[in-house]
Parts: C-alpha cells; sequence; structure tokens
C-alpha cells in the first residue's frame, strides 16, 4: 500500500486501520491477537469520553456496555470498534458543532470505512438543510435542488453504479457461501423494490431459523430479536422527545441496512458490519432528539 521512497500510495483501509491500532498506547502488541486489546481501549475511551460530555443516553449507555455482539468483536482484532468509535464521534462532533473535530474523525472514519463516511456525510448535510434556521423557502430551494443532483447523479451514472453493486454482490456471495452460487443481476426496475425488502430482511433477520448450522449461528439468531426489541424502543422513545428527528435518524438505519442487506450474504459478516450501523444509530437518534427536547424546555 505505501511506497514511501517513490512517494507512491495506494488506498488501502484495512492497512489504514492496523496503522491506526498501532498507535494506541498498550505495553506490546506481539500477534494479530493483541490488536483485541487496543480495540478495548478504543471501546472503553469511546464510552468514557461521550459519557462526560453527558452525550449518552442511559439506553444508549446499557446498549455500550452490555450488548453481547459490540463486546465481542471490540475484543478482537478487526477494524469495527474504529468504524464505530469514529461514526459516533463524528455524529456527537456534528451535533455539538465543533467542525473542527468533526473533520478530523472524519477523515479518519474515510480511511478505514469510505463506505460508511459516504454515508454519514450525505445524512449530515441533510440533517443541516432539515434542521437548521433557515428560511422556510431557502429550505425547500435547498431540498428541491438536492433531490434535483441526486436523480441528475443516477441519471447519469446509472451504469456504474450497477456495475459495481452486482459485482459486489457477485463477490460478497462466492465468499459468503459457495463459488457456484450467484446472485440476481440487479436492475433499475420494479424487481429492485423486491430486492430491497429482501435486503432489509437479511439485513435484520439473518439467519433464519432454517439457515442455523452452529451454536454461533443459533446465538445471532436470537442477538437479532434482541437487536430488533431494542431498535424499537429506541424508535419509540426518540419519537416521544422529537417525531421529525426520530423519523430522520430511522432513515439513516434504513439507508445502511439497504446498503449492507442488498451487498452482503453472509451472516457473520452482516452481523459484524450491524455494529457500526445499530449501534450509531441508538446513539445518534437518542442524543438528538433529546438534545432538541432540552432546547424546546429552556
Amino acid at each position: 500500500s505505501y511506497d514511501l521512497l517513490n512517494g507512491k500510495y495506494k488506498y488501502d483501509p484495512s492497512f489504514n486501520a492496523a496503522i491506526l491500532l498501532s498507535l494506541v498506547p498498550i505495553p506490546y502488541i506481539v500477534s494479530t491477537a493483541s490488536l483485541g486489546f487496543s480495540n478495548k481501549l478504543i471501546y472503553i475511551l469511546t464510552i468514557i469520553y461521550l459519557k462526560n460530555k453527558k452525550s449518552l443516553h442511559d439506553i444508549s449507555l446499557l446498549v455500550f456496555l452490555f450488548f453481547p455482539s459490540l463486546l465481542f468483536y471490540t475484543s478482537v482484532g478487526l477494524k469495527d470498534t474504529l468504524v464505530w468509535s469514529f461514526s459516533c464521534l463524528c455524529i456527537y462532533f456534528f451535533i455539538k458543532k465543533k467542525y473542527f473535530f468533526l473533520l478530523i474523525f472524519f477523515t479518519l472514519l474515510f480511511a478505514i470505512k469510505w463506505t460508511n463516511s459516504l454515508v454519514i456525510l450525505f445524512f449530515l448535510f441533510a440533517h443541516t438543510i432539515l434542521f437548521s434556521e433557515f428560511q422556510k423557502k431557502l429550505k425547500i430551494y435547498l431540498i428541491s435542488f438536492s433531490i434535483f443532483l441526486i436523480f441528475l447523479f443516477f441519471f447519469f451514472y446509472d451504469d456504474t453504479i450497477l456495475y459495481y453493486l452486482n459485482k459486489t454482490r457477485t463477490g460478497q456471495w462466492a465468499a459468503g457461501q459457495s463459488q457456484f452460487l450467484k446472485p440476481d443481476i440487479i436492475y433499475f426496475d420494479i424487481r429492485l423494490i423486491f430486492e430491497c425488502l429482501e435486503g432489509l430482511r437479511r439485513f435484520f433477520f439473518s439467519p433464519n431459523f432454517y439457515q442455523v448450522e452452529s451454536t454461533m449461528q443459533l446465538f445471532v439468531l436470537f442477538e437479532n430479536f434482541l437487536s430488533i426489541s431494542i431498535l424499537l424502543i429506541v424508535l419509540v422513545k426518540s419519537a416521544e422527545l422529537n417525531k421529525r428527528r426520530a423519523v430522520f435518524w430511522f432513515g439513516f438505519l434504513i439507508a445502511f441496512a439497504l446498503m449492507y442487506g442488498i451487498t452482503t450474504i453472509n451472516f457473520g459478516t452482516l452481523n459484524r458490519w450491524k455494529l457500526s450501523v445499530v449501534m450509531v444509530y441508538i446513539f445518534a437518534s437518542l442524543l438528538d432528539c433529546s438534545l432538541n427536547e432540552k432546547k424546546k424546555k429552556n
């Protein structure tokens, strides 16, 4: 990825994450398993920082401390802990309007997970338009112009989008089950609606009872029911505080669920990637809705 002598650089998210983990001040790193200690330290420091800043709702704190998969994956040498931490901090600094720190952590997130960073950037931009105190006419103009740009983007780059989408699906299907198994080719037609619904089912409910083949998959199955219950509680609580913002952040969750549900079939991969989606949604929705409710009371 790096050739410092010739000044060449190739974007490599895993290598970038490894560099960041190597900078964490732990006494020793003797193997990849040792990186689990770095991840656990990042996990603990992130929770302490957000708690000290009074930005963790009680529900968020309980989920961060006791959700099984979060406890497990923050103890192994993978980059998902960094993605979770940087995503939460990006949203925290955005809501608190500390844009310098937002830029720093967005850059770090982009270095290790560019897909998540761009989706988050899109929703932060949308949040600014929808909830900032712009004049009503200006807000309508910005929303209309943004929608026009999105349609224009899909109109000119639809073939490119479909090519990379189907290429990603083929690779994930091969890695997830069998090299002889291939997904249906996606087109911009009516079948895309059904594929989106199937993607949402995969994201939230994979594996199902008939797909369970091991104790770990059985654990993931029951954890899915736990996460759905938590998400419903968070949605209801957020809606009680602020309906518009609750709907906005629920859209954030669905967008990520569609992106990963459509492109991924492997149960373990989906469960691991949920950490940087479900946990971040819980944190963001409760934080934003709670702060907005406090402003109303004041």
